[in-house]
């Protein structure tokens, strides 16, 4: 996933985000059994999009 927001630096520190929080969402993938399928499924995008959004704010104040 490569999300050109500002400077270079920005899309780096983004990647490194990135993999910091992709394990979690694994994790978090691995451990829903509990949870209904669909429902993670509808949760887990709108969850990305707004990591992605937070992300992009923190990014415009840096830059």
């Amino acid at each position: 996933m490569t999300i050109f927001i500002g400077n270079f630096n920005t899309i780096l520190f983004f990647t490194t985000f990135i993999d910091v929080i992709e394990p979690k969402l694994l994790f978090i993938e691995h451990s829903k059994n509990h949870l209904n399928s669909t429902l993670f499924t509808v949760i887990s995008p709108i969850m990305n999009h707004l990591i992605i959004i937070l992300f992009e704010n923190r990014a415009n104040k840096l830059c």
